[in-house]
């Protein structure tokens, strides 16, 4: 068997935007957390090769953020390539789009690549892995030549492949927008999953997409994105890491994520339809990232950056004060304030609260379509057996090109049953057609219970 851990997009020493423009301290963790996902895999590495139990690590391209990467990231990862192949792991490397190959002032001149380790060019190549002395795998990849590459980037490979001694395996190396399923970008080395997959390899370990592949694009042969080891903004929320892959002739390959990122990005939603005041919105925030922290802290990070959302129907009293930014502002300090270690930080906390209701009877006499639609539900589930289901699948087909109705996600579909999908309706219906003037209307609104 031979195995493999495989890491792409590293980003190292990547500035980060937003909060930590605003907070020094924060900036500073920000900035070594890049660094800290590649010490905490290369401590991985050597731990798993001192039980016989890794052969080599793979880099799938955007190890650098730029080509004029800091001279502190390009020291970091000289430093990490030669602890690896000090111990007998070999190290094979392309270059991606952010640090393509073609840019001799980068990968030629600043970055020093020891013994046991291989970058590939723009071209395709091929390196070995040894076990036991003997070629146990013949690792085939190529380098990003510019920042952007409209071709197909298994050119060659079939020529270069055959040209190859056998080996018991083989695996490809390549940062790639396979698809554009995961990403729906273009011009970053656009290939189909299906063209790789027919490519003679057995595993196809990629670069370029920061979401990790859940599960394969394709299981024989094996194509994978390991995802960034390091989040760097809401949009890379969740545990990041890389993949442990593990080959072996005649057996499909298997792989294991490993968590490398210091600093988890989450996004939280918040019920907040129970909360009085905003003591108890504090609390219920509170109590609803202590739960990521223990999570965080599990994955073995240091620290959570989360967004915060509140949803639901509170009372009248709260709603309002919802309503404020500076309450909003205030509850976003006390929540992330309450904090121990490891470090919390609201990075934004967003109301998305709906106002409250009135008695449902009042509901029902009004006189304009959320009333209608209502009466309509409640003449459905005392007459099931009639065509109700059309009727109010149409007006749900209405209601759907309403402003804001996509960004709500809640228009039901087909599958639900008659009693699901009347009740679904009616909080659809609620949502779009009941709105903050309708609170307003009155100063005192009975909650609805």
């Amino acid at each position: 068997m031979v195995t493999l851990l495989h890491l792409a997009d590293l980003h190292l020493d990547t500035p980060f935007k937003g909060l930590a423009e605003t907070d020094e301290a924060l900036a500073i963790r920000l900035r070594d957390a890049t660094l800290n996902a590649l010490d905490r895999a290369v401590a991985f590495a050597l731990e798993q090769r001192q039980r016989g139990r890794l052969d080599a690590v793979t880099f799938g391209g955007d190890i650098f953020d730029a080509t004029a990467p800091s001279l502190r990231a390009r020291m970091r990862f000289g430093e990490a390539l030669k602890m690896l192949c000090r111990e007998g792991i070999s190290c094979f490397i392309i270059g991606g789009n952010h640090d393509p190959i073609d840019d001799f002032s980068l990968w030629r001149r600043h970055v020093s690549l020891p013994e046991g380790c291989t970058l590939f060019d723009a071209e395709w190549g091929a390196g070995v892995i040894e076990k036991d002395g003997a070629p146990a795998c013949t690792v085939v990849g190529r380098s990003f030549s510019q920042a952007l590459s409209a071709v197909n980037p298994l050119t060659g490979l079939e020529e270069r492949a055959a040209a190859l001694d056998a080996t018991p395996l083989r695996v490809g190396l390549l940062h790639c927008d396979a698809g554009g399923s995961m990403s729906g970008e273009n011009g970053y080395a656009p290939v189909s999953v299906g063209d790789l997959a027919r490519a003679p390899v057995k595993a196809w370990l990629l670069g370029h997409i920061h979401k990790r592949s859940e599960k394969p694009l394709h299981a024989r042969p094996l194509v994978v994105y390991p995802g960034n080891p390091q989040g760097r903004d809401i949009n890379e929320a969740g545990p990041k890491g890389g993949l442990l892959v593990h080959l072996e002739p005649g057996r499909d390959p298997q792989t294991e994520f490993v968590p490398f990122g210091s600093i988890l990005w989450a996004r939280v939603e918040v019920a907040v339809s129970e909360c009085a005041d905003d003591i108890a919105v504090t609390e219920a925030i509170h109590d609803a990232l202590q739960t990521r922290l223990d999570e965080a802290a599990r994955a073995g990070a240091e620290g959570l950056i989360a967004r915060v959302t509140l949803a639901g129907r509170p009372e009248l009293s709260t709603w309002r004060l919802l309503q404020r930014p500076e309450t909003l502002e205030e509850i976003r300090k006390n929540a992330a304030g309450a904090m121990e270690t490891p470090f919390l930080v609201i990075e934004q906390l967003e109301s998305r609260v709906q106002a409250p209701l009135p008695p449902r009877e009042e509901l029902l006499a009004r006189d304009d379509l959320l009333g209608d639609f209502l009466r309509v539900l409640d003449q459905a589930r005392a007459n099931p057996e009639s065509d109700a289901r059309s009727e109010v699948e149409k007006v749900l087909g209405a209601f759907s090109k309403i402003p804001g109705a996509r960004e709500f996600g809640g228009i039901p579909g087909p599958e639900m049953s008659l009693e699901e999908l009347l009740n679904a309706a009616e909080s659809v219906a609620l949502t779009l057609l009941w709105d903050e003037e309708d609170a307003l209307a009155s100063e005192e609104v009975p909650v609805q219970s």
